[in-house]
């Protein structure tokens, strides 16, 4: 008996009907998961401004400590009309880092650490830079400033970091703040700041113009602001706004941005020629020696640390093996193992020569760092690239110890 047509249609209809209810209950357990992903996700933002914030356990808000970026926990930094932002006085930040939580002190100078002396009772001594200086990761009494503060205790050394700061933001913070606060000795310890950021920036906006003496987040809030301007007069920027900002609150998006954003595409980044070398060696030491002029105008010295990485400390052996291996810097897809390290070690070189052949004092932190623990003993004095261990601070207060015995009380 030859199947009824009436029958074998209406059963095609049930299977597109039966395979359609699937596909329609699939889009609704993935909305499900979305929405809820979205409800229980802060704003892990897996690019942009966030993604550097997130790992420098850094916040942006205004001075009376409104949110500016996206993140709810780290240091205030409060916006400021010199520097881009400075440390939000009168705080207590913790973070939990390696396991360990991490309290990050900050006084009413903006300082990390105790109050400062007044009026001072012994020579000061004021420490700038950024994340390294500030002594990220690790609790105020490991940093190197505290430990210096130990082994010369006739000196008060004072942490004036800030998480982030380029030279341009340091010799801005010494002339409107600290000079203020009568130091003997400014010690700068940075350099990395300055490479790295203009580096991560070119990287990923594809703009290898002048290199900025400005943390990049500057750079950020300006495409902000323009963005911001586009939304409110076109539909599409502002379709497109909510649909990034559905994205950036999303765990399980940030998640599948992470893994197209491998470590192998890295390996495409154009090199950096010895133009954009040369620009961000001339304004380095630039900054460096206006500041020793300004400082020297107030009765002041200063000593340049130019701060140590793990690959220069290690040697470009161990180095070469880290390139080789693929592992990850602190932001996935910056190609930092492939590139950076030699980029920085040529920086190191010529910042080096070109602040000592000026007069200013100078000390190559990674070249005392492997004096005492080249090769594979290196690793232990650091807790990432470039943020130092406990150890690690140890080691950079001894080294720079007999740098400051000069000043007496």
């Amino acid at each position: 008996m030859a199947p009824d047509p009436e029958a074998r249609a209406t059963e095609r209809v049930e299977r597109i009907f039966a395979r359609l209810g699937i596909v329609m209950l699939a889009l609704a357990l993935l909305g499900a998961v979305f929405a809820v992903d979205l409800l229980t996700s802060g704003d892990p933002a897996a690019t942009g401004e966030d993604a550097v914030t997130g790992t420098f356990d850094m916040r942006l808000v205004t001075r009376d400590g409104r949110p500016v970026g996206g993140l709810a926990s780290g240091v205030e930094l409060a916006l400021t009309p010199f520097g881009f932002y400075e440390n939000r006085p009168n705080q207590v930040a913790t973070k939990k880092s390696h396991g360990v939580r991490v309290a990050y002190r900050i006084n009413s100078a903006g300082l990390r650490g105790p109050e400062p002396e007044s009026p001072p009772a012994r020579p000061r001594v004021v420490v700038v830079g950024g994340s390294a200086a500030f002594g990220l990761r690790v609790s105020e009494e490991a940093t190197f400033q505290a430990r210096l503060g130990r082994q010369l205790p006739q000196l008060e050394i004072l942490n004036a970091g800030v998480v982030g700061y380029l030279s341009g933001q340091e010799l801005s913070l010494s002339v409107h703040r600290l000079l203020a606060l009568q130091p003997d000795l400014i010690v700068a310890v940075n350099g990395w700041n300055d490479v790295y950021d203009n580096y991560w920036w070119s990287v990923v906006s594809g703009d290898r113009g002048a290199p900025s003496a400005s943390n990049s987040n500057f750079r950020i809030l300006e495409n902000r602001l323009a963005a911001y301007r586009r939304v409110q007069s076109d539909a599409g920027p502002a379709l497109a706004q909510a649909l990034q900002t559905i994205h950036r609150r999303s765990r399980i998006l940030s998640i599948l941005t992470g893994w197209t954003r491998g470590e192998s595409a890295s390996s495409s980044i154009l090199p950096f020629d010895e133009s954009w070398r040369s620009a961000l060696v001339e304004q380095y030491v630039d900054n460096m020696t206006t500041l020793r002029d300004v400082a020297r105008s107030r009765g002041a010295r200063l000593l340049v640390v130019v701060q140590p990485e793990m690959a220069q400390v290690m040697g470009t052996a161990l180095a070469g093996y880290l390139r080789q291996s693929g592992r990850r810097h602190l932001i996935p897809g910056d190609g930092y193992w492939i590139h950076f390290p030699d980029l920085y070690r040529e920086f190191r070189r010529q910042a080096v020569e070109r602040l000592a052949a000026g007069g200013v004092a100078v000390v190559d932190a990674s070249e005392r760092l492997a004096r005492v623990g080249g090769g594979g003993d290196g690793a232990r004095f650091f807790v990432d690239p470039v943020h130092l261990s406990p150890i690690g601070h140890d080691k950079l207060a001894e080294a720079l110890a007999p740098e400051l015995v000069g000043l007496r009380p």
